[in-house]
């Protein structure tokens, strides 16, 4: 590890110490305060950032997430807790023990996040829902938990003890430089840094398994129509629970929904079908830099259609808020029309629709200003069918004939292109 000026580690101050962080200088190393942070531990989630990537290999004997001195204690509130197991359990089976003195007892509306996905409580419904509830809590992070009781708990025990003469197993987990919560089994996160590998040496009682690569820090994720995002960019999360309302079109999981701010990706996430509500919600991080105030407007990218919306709805950043609920979801839903604000004063039709044998059809749309335009046409499993149009055209109304001759009877998109704006229409044909 090579730590640079500035670089720092930090956790939730305690009624005793409000001041949990250190800050490395070449003066004095990561002990300049004696009142600061100097002790890490299995059951605490840190925040790290780091100017330069380094790796430390940790080496040691399997923790024993029974054993006292590895209970979680909370209270209420934003709580940044560690995970000492080897294994990737789910949340509810991280926080359901069998042992019910140890069990984690949630409240309507707790909620679990790392840096990447997050889990809210559900009463109604009984159950952990969201990204992290279905990939599971994993080495190598932390967590921030909100919960509105004090408690103290434990994770499972493993099912057995280990073998004598069981040989270490070793996990690479990407890690990131940037600020976000990381923690190890055990941890030492001041030397963790962007695209470097932390092994993990434990005894094999419990198969380590490798986490998903999606969206973890320090990996730049590629997704949509050429977006990219790196969760260890930012310092600060929001988590938004959406309920997707497309009009006459069904959610599905292909979709994907992003935050954008000011230009930028700051998060996406795709809808996931509730067990037992029967209904599609996106389990959406959104990232920032700044404590509040920036404006976040939303995108869906269907891959199906090949096509992007853009989604009526807004909010404003605020670190660790917490918007909707599983049964109270925040509401996402596309623009009149259907298409995306690129079109005002008009938007992309085909007359008439649906398309019956003998008739005339024509694709009709409006620009505000000149542009150059592309009109493309897909079948239902996305492939395209035929490039319509490709030139500039001047601003106002315009109207081109649809060739339907050798169109099988079906549905069929219509994706209509100005730049960085893209409206679709479905359309069918009957025969």
């Amino acid at each position: 590890l090579n730590p640079s000026e500035g670089d720092l580690i930090k956790t939730h101050g305690s009624d005793t110490n409000p001041n949990l962080f250190a800050a490395f200088s070449p003066l004095c190393g990561w002990g300049c305060n004696p009142d600061g942070l100097d002790t890490l531990d299995m059951v605490t989630g840190y925040m790290v950032r780091l100017a330069e990537a380094g790796t430390i290999v940790l080496e040691g004997s399997l923790a024993a997430p029974m054993d006292p001195a590895n209970a979680i204690v909370v209270q209420p509130g934003w709580n940044m807790i560690g995970y000492p197991r080897t294994g990737v359990l789910s949340v509810s089976e991280a926080m359901d023990n069998p042992v019910s003195t140890a069990r984690f007892d949630p409240a309507d509306g707790d909620l679990i996040k790392s840096q990447v996905a997050f889990a809210q409580y559900d009463a109604g419904l009984g159950g952990w829902f969201g990204d992290l509830e279905a990939n599971g809590m994993e080495p190598g992070v932390g967590y921030l938990l909100y919960t509105a009781v004090a408690d103290s708990f434990h994770y499972p025990d493993y099912a057995a003890a280990p073998e004598p003469g069981v040989q270490p197993a070793v996990v690479d987990v990407p890690v990131t430089s940037g600020s976000g919560d990381s923690d190890g089994v055990p941890r030492l996160d001041p030397g963790l840094g962007r695209g470097t590998s932390l092994r993990i040496m434990a005894r094999d009682v419990e198969a380590i398994q490798r986490p998903s690569l999606s969206r973890r820090p320090g990996v730049v994720v590629q997704a949509g129509p050429g977006w990219t995002f790196d969760p260890g960019e930012y310092q600060y999360t929001m988590t938004v629970t959406a309920d997707l309302d497309l009009g006459d079109s069904e959610p599905h999981e292909d979709q994907i929904v992003a935050a954008v701010v000011g230009g930028e990706i700051r998060g996406w996430a795709q809808p996931r079908l509730v067990p037992g509500l029967g209904q599609y919600r996106v389990f959406l991080m959104v990232y920032s830099n700044a404590v509040a105030g920036e404006s976040i407007t939303f995108q869906m990218f269907d891959p199906v259609r090949n096509s992007t919306l853009d989604l009526r709805e807004g909010l404003t950043f605020a670190a660790d808020e917490v918007v909707g609920r599983v049964s109270d979801p925040f509401r996402l839903s596309g623009r009149d029309g259907g298409g995306t604000t690129g079109f005002p004063g008009g938007f992309l039709a085909v007359v008439p629709n649906p398309v019956v044998p003998g008739a005339s059809v024509q694709v009709r749309f409006t620009l505000d200003t000149p542009a150059r335009v592309a009109l493309d046409m897909f079948d239902v499993r996305g492939r395209r069918v035929t490039v319509l149009l490709d030139e500039s055209l001047p601003a106002g109304p315009h109207a081109f004939d649809l060739p339907r001759e050798d169109l099988a009877a079906g549905i069929y998109f219509l994706r209509l292109r100005t730049g960085w704006v893209t409206e679709t229409r479905k359309f069918t044909v009957v025969r």
